[in-house]
């Protein structure tokens, strides 16, 4: 005979997990959300030299903490059940599309624009394009593989917070 009481303890303690996942994601936003807010406190008078010391430490630690722990939920698919599993992949089909079509359209600009960005970089920002390159195609070659690496960078960086956007998106649709 089993005991149905025993039963249900194992499989309250075996699918507890479950249950934590959506509180981390609720966790990395509003952390990731914070982090976030900690620049505009410019906008509240402090200075350079105030945000230079204990809030900049406290924002980057805060955004690597945020970004690992979004890394960790987006691999950890054992502590997803089916519904969240079912988020997961379509948030996952959005940040494909999303990068599919935003990611091209901004090469293509790039390209047609590449002589006001060339000029643009000369005159705003001068040590983005040393002054001894020569031609523009020279420049620009520079300028798109400077730029390049940005996007790419920044696209690392990221790419996991929109993702947790895209999936906490869904499940706000879902309510």
């Amino acid at each position: 005979m089993r005991d149905p009481v025993g039963e249900s303890a194992i499989v309250n303690t075996t699918r507890k997990h479950y249950r934590y996942y959506d509180t981390l994601i609720d966790i990395a936003f509003w952390s990731f959300l914070i982090q976030s807010i900690i620049p505009w406190l410019r906008l509240l008078g402090l200075t350079d030299s105030q945000l230079h010391g204990v809030w900049s430490t406290v924002s980057m630690s805060l955004f690597i903490g945020t970004w690992l722990l979004i890394e960790f939920l987006i691999l950890a698919g054992f502590m997803r059940d089916e519904y969240a599993q079912g988020l997961w992949q379509r948030a996952g089909a959005k940040i494909v599309k999303l990068l599919t079509t935003a990611l091209p359209l901004i090469f293509l600009a790039a390209v047609i624009f590449q002589d006001q960005i060339v000029d643009w970089l000369r005159t705003q920002a001068p040590d983005a394009i040393p002054s001894d390159v020569g031609t523009p195609q020279e420049a620009a070659i520079l300028a798109h593989a400077s730029g390049a690496l940005k996007v790419i960078f920044y696209t690392a960086v990221y790419l996991p917070f929109v993702f947790i956007c895209l999936y906490k998106w869904q499940r706000w649709r879902d309510a």
